[in-house]
């Protein structure tokens, strides 16, 4: 017990190693020095347990020895930490801490379950008791769901203990999961008529409203559609999806481009194409070896002749080997005549 200034209150602490209980001098709620007439017994957990008039109460002494011997014969645990901040993480990630309990009572200390109001949060006591002195470590495990600014407090119950349960407030952010999303999807694709046997690439443009980038990979899905590798979008931004489309016969043409994406709302879309196969033959004029074939080495003459007055390489016969030459003997290539 202290019944004295604050010199000898330190004193005191430092030779028992003991911070509660004490006796202290009190008048109207102020703390004074020796020699009032008011004495306050504060407990363990700086709780007021107790106040006596010294002068008019002739068993104060009993009062104060019976009091003390109370607090000393139950458990105190207390909390070492005065608040626990969560670092703010994903929504779906996880992070761990701990807080740390001791047992400043004379008699075990029993940890009978724990609680908290901030959803996510799951509480590991680790162990069930705590001899007297002994300090134990409480595993935070905090796994958010919804993203926001969360406060509550954190629940110890420590039954038969000074107090029945230690609490500690708790704050949390939890920040949004990164996950793409996938914007407006595109029409149907409709391609005119392309040349059969003239593979094309074309392209169809998405958009990544998330905040993590949106991955969009060619599903075997695709009939007569031709892509490689995947294509990968940033976040907030609108990229394009290139692929080929090689006919093979004249004719309507129907397929469904079937693209894969990591959107998990998204798994994959699907474009309808359509496009019409046509033939288109070769002009006799761009076979300027006559071998049957417009070949490399016609096309060697061609770049020969390009932009003179040579009647050979002027296809169209307008005068000068010309783009529009160019065009026509582009579209005979690789043809048989």
């Amino acid at each position: 017990m202290y019944n004295g200034n604050q010199s000898q209150l330190s004193l005191f602490q430092a030779s028992t190693g003991i911070t509660f209980p004490f006796l202290q001098m009190a008048v109207n709620g102020t703390l004074y020095g020796a020699f009032r007439d008011e004495m306050m017994l504060i407990d363990q957990t700086g709780t007021q347990r107790l106040i006596v008039d010294v002068r008019s109460d002739p068993n104060w002494r009993t009062k104060i020895t019976a009091e003390v011997d109370r607090l000393l014969s139950v458990p105190v645990g207390r909390l070492l930490d005065s608040d626990l901040t969560i670092p703010s993480i994903r929504v779906g990630d996880t992070t761990q801490q701990t807080v740390r309990i001791v047992n400043e009572g004379r008699f075990g200390l029993t940890l009978s379950g724990a609680s908290t109001d901030v959803d996510g949060i799951q509480i590991d006591l680790g162990q069930s008791s705590l001899a007297p002195g002994d300090t134990a470590s409480v595993t935070i495990t905090y796994m958010p769901a919804l993203e926001g600014s969360f406060n509550g407090t954190l629940t110890i119950e420590t039954p038969g203990a000074i107090s029945e349960n230690v609490t500690l407030p708790i704050q949390a952010e939890a920040l949004p999961l990164l996950k793409p999303r996938l914007g407006a999807l595109p029409g149907s694709l409709s391609l005119g008529d392309l040349e059969i046997d003239r593979p094309r690439t074309h392209s169809v443009a998405f958009t990544n409203e998330g905040n993590a980038d949106l991955v969009l990979t060619l599903n075997e899905a695709s009939s007569g559609v031709l892509a490689t590798g995947s294509v990968i979008i940033p976040a907030g931004e609108t990229g394009s999806f290139t692929f080929r489309l090689d006919l093979d016969m004249e004719g309507t043409f129907d397929a469904q481009l079937v693209i894969d994406t990591n959107d998990p709302d998204t798994p994959s879309v699907e474009v309808p194409i359509s496009a019409v196969g046509i033939i288109i033959p070769a002009d006799p004029l761009a076979d300027f070896d006559g071998s049957g074939l417009s070949d490399f080495s016609d096309f060697l003459y061609f770049a020969g002749v390009f932009g003179t007055s040579d009647p050979t390489g002027d296809i169209n016969k307008n005068g000068t080997v010309d783009f529009n030459d160019f065009l026509v003997f582009a579209g005979s290539f690789g043809k048989r005549l």
